[in-house]
């Protein structure tokens, strides 16, 4: 494997998440590689916007 192909290589595991070792398990394997996404349906700006609105809006609903 050339420096470029090493180089190419680590970047695709670093935005996999993933260890070399489980690339190459995956590749050995048959299994078509997949990245691990996570995804949190709650991040600090959402948190910070609903605090706002809440101690802006007494956190009542209008009727």
């Amino acid at each position: 494997m050339t420096e470029e192909e090493y180089a190419e290589f680590a970047e695709r595991l670093s935005a996999y998440n993933m260890s070399q070792a489980e690339f190459i398990r995956q590749a050995i394997t048959g299994a078509a590689i997949r990245p691990i996404i996570t995804v949190s349906p709650v991040n600090d700006e959402l948190l910070a916007a609903v605090g706002k609105l809440t101690a802006e809006y007494g956190g009542s609903a209008a009727t």
